[in-house]
């Protein structure tokens, strides 16, 4: 990262640098510095909207948002999410739409968990729909997780785990990756709770 960032201080790499310091910002909130990484994510960002050089931009939005939120920064979060997503509908670029509906739920909840559940999931919904229409499975286990813990909490367990499970029953590969390690972590837990907390 620190080799990325000082080959691109000459004017001519400055998109580069800012993309740079886009990464080091997810790196450090990854690492579990929020307020550090958003600071970075902000620098770079702004530098990218600045420029007009709008590819990636709204992922990049999407990962500031989440550091904001990781910060109990939720008006920050909500504006940067805001902004992803209208630049995805503005330019079509609607590859990562899905993700970017899933975050703003999660935010939603994140700001206010006991007044904004039908917002959240509203959001979870359309994302799921976008996820199924682009056969974006990843997209579609990451929305189904943050559903089904939505309604765990709801109690609505037999539907968060009929939810969750048919997503992940789709997947042929990729055990080991985080999203599927926390989905068959919350399934197991749903199955418990389906059984009345018995083992």
């Amino acid at each position: 990262m620190a080799t990325l960032l000082d080959c691109t201080t000459r004017d001519v790499l400055a998109i580069w640098h800012a993309h740079g310091l886009c990464f080091e910002g997810e790196l450090l909130l990854r690492r579990g510095d929020p307020v550090t990484g958003s600071l970075r994510l902000q620098a770079g960002t702004d530098q990218l909207i600045h420029a007009g050089f709008n590819q990636y931009l709204p992922a990049l939005l999407a990962v500031l948002a989440e550091g904001h939120a990781a910060a109990g920064q939720y008006s920050e979060a909500h504006v940067a999410i805001d902004g992803a997503l209208a630049r995805s509908n503005h330019s079509h670029g609607l590859w990562c739409l899905p993700e970017l509906l899933r975050i703003k739920g999660e935010i939603t909840l994140l700001a206010d968990p006991a007044n904004d559940q039908r917002d959240a999931q509203k959001h979870f919904l359309a994302s799921l729909d976008l996820a199924q229409q682009q056969g974006a499975l990843s997209w579609k286990l990451r929305t189904a997780t943050s559903l089904a813990r939505l309604w765990r909490d709801q109690k609505r367990v037999a539907e968060a785990y009929g939810l969750l499970g048919s997503v992940q029953a789709c997947f042929t590969e990729g055990d080991g990756t985080a999203d599927l390690a926390t989905a068959s972590r919350l399934l197991e837990e749903l199955a418990v709770g389906q059984r009345g907390g018995q083992p």
